[in-house]
């Protein structure tokens, strides 16, 4: 949704740059005084994502980009944050970023001296926190049961994400590096979400990317002797 209002917003704003006796921009003007049409439709859109149009900051349309680019990325971090810290075990695959801004941490973990073998695990992280590894089955089969079974341990579990982090024995051994970090905490409650939202440079981060990692690890293990599908197949 993101990347449609980026592009709203730059249409408008090439429109005021239009000449005062261009047919295109009379028009457009003259529509914002008749409910219901693009220019209104889209200036109420603006105003949702808390972006201001051309006319109200008076520069140019390259500065103008930029601001676009810089409040969605913010809106978008906020909305992914929030997201993380409520209820739902993982980020989900819907929630966009604007063109070029990718997540975080990847740009930050690339700045970090950190070994190779975590610098590729930021990829099977970055999959958790997505939610679009799939990691139950029943009867070997991708499913979307309420209650399906571990693809490692084969417990019956409804939230896949949390009992692979937090609570799967088959993982125990890479679980034990977070046991007394800050992230990992003394309550159950948040500590999925705690885990998901470590940044380089935090206490446990490496330790959360090779952990993440053998889940990841386990699940393209797992799906190839199955011949299922190792990803969630997700509408664009």
């Amino acid at each position: 949704m993101a990347v449609a209002v980026k592009e709203v917003a730059l249409r408008r704003a090439k429109l005021w740059l239009l000449p005062d006796s261009d047919f295109y921009k009379g028009f457009f003007c003259r529509a914002h005084a008749c409910p219901g049409t693009w220019a209104c439709e889209s200036m109420e859109l603006l105003r949702r994502w808390g972006l201001p149009d051309l006319p109200d900051v008076g520069c140019s349309l390259w500065t103008y980009k930029k601001q676009v680019l810089a409040q969605l990325s913010a809106v978008c971090a906020e909305q992914a944050g929030r997201l993380l810290r409520s209820r739902r075990s993982c980020m989900p695959f819907g929630t966009i970023y604007p063109d070029n801004l990718l997540p975080g941490v990847i740009h930050a973990a690339a700045r970090f001296s950190m070994g190779w073998q975590p610098l590729v695990a930021v990829r099977a992280f970055c999959r958790l926190r997505l939610g679009i590894l799939v990691l139950t089955h029943v009867g070997g089969k991708a499913s979307a049961a309420k209650c399906r079974f571990c693809i490692a341990c084969g417990m019956a579990v409804t939230a896949p994400v949390t009992h692979a982090m937090i609570r799967c024995a088959a993982f125990d051994e890479y679980r034990l590096p977070l046991c007394g970090t800050v992230a990992w905490g003394d309550e159950v409650v948040g500590r999925l979400s705690s885990l998901l939202q470590l940044q380089p440079g935090d206490e446990g981060f490496e330790a959360v990317l090779l952990l993440a990692a053998k889940v990841d690890e386990y699940a393209v293990s797992f799906w190839s002797q199955k011949g299922g599908k190792l990803l969630r197949t997700l509408a664009p």
